[in-house]
């Protein structure tokens, strides 16, 4: 098999809004603190949050998956910092109003925007990572480090530890069939086999033999 699959953020969003994909807590889960930008002020505040008790698993580490906003998704990995619970994340969503920022081609379309967010408690902050890239597009696991984030040009690897970069290429490539190689090359698939017209004019040739033998 091959590592392509296309990746379609609405069967993205769907797979992991479909409890049936996930896993569940059987006790309530803890509440954990992060940073947001208050809108008025501008400046970065404390707020805290029940963790989701959906979750996946990916190396034996759990990742709580919520959905958040509109049509966005959370994978929260916390980290305990002095017995508190903080929420490193990371955070799916799709703009339909980006504006690309090439002078000389600007035009307004639909990005899928994802950041990752470390929370930073000793600094009363957070720090986020962000990469944009396209909301139906072909994706090669194998190459997913050179994928180059649409907003800012830098590549996955330049952004995303390898550890990260594990974690971000399970999540989003769960929700999709990999291809064989010959579907990758062609675009076809190769399970049907002929097709109805080839059927046809086999079995046309079969019962013309049949027919010269008589």
């Amino acid at each position: 098999m091959s590592d392509t699959f296309q990746f379609d953020y609405k069967t993205f969003y769907d797979y992991y809004i479909d409890d049936s994909n996930l896993e569940k807590f059987d006790e309530d889960q803890p509440i954990a603190y992060f940073y947001v930008k208050d809108k008025k002020t501008k400046r970065t505040k404390l707020s805290q949050d029940k963790l989701s008790d959906k979750y996946i698993k990916i190396n034996d580490k759990i990742i709580h998956v919520k959905k958040f906003g509109t049509y966005e998704l959370l994978f929260s990995i916390p980290k305990k910092i002095n017995n508190i619970e903080w929420d490193d994340h990371f955070h799916f969503g799709k703009d339909d109003n980006f504006e690309s920022r090439n002078k000389n081609n600007k035009h307004i379309h639909s990005v899928i925007f994802f950041h990752k967010t470390i929370q930073k408690p000793y600094e009363n902050n957070k720090i986020t990572t962000s990469c944009y890239y396209n909301p139906i597009e072909d994706i090669e696991l194998k190459n997913f480090e050179n994928m180059e984030c649409i907003q800012r040009g830098n590549k996955m690897k330049e952004l995303f530890s390898k550890e990260e970069l594990f974690i971000i290429k399970e999540i989003i490539s769960r929700p999709f069939p990999k291809k064989t190689f010959l579907e990758a090359l062609t675009g076809k698939n190769p399970s049907r086999k002929g097709g109805t017209k080839k059927k046809t004019r086999r079995n046309r040739r079969k019962t013309v033999r049949r027919n010269r033998r008589h």
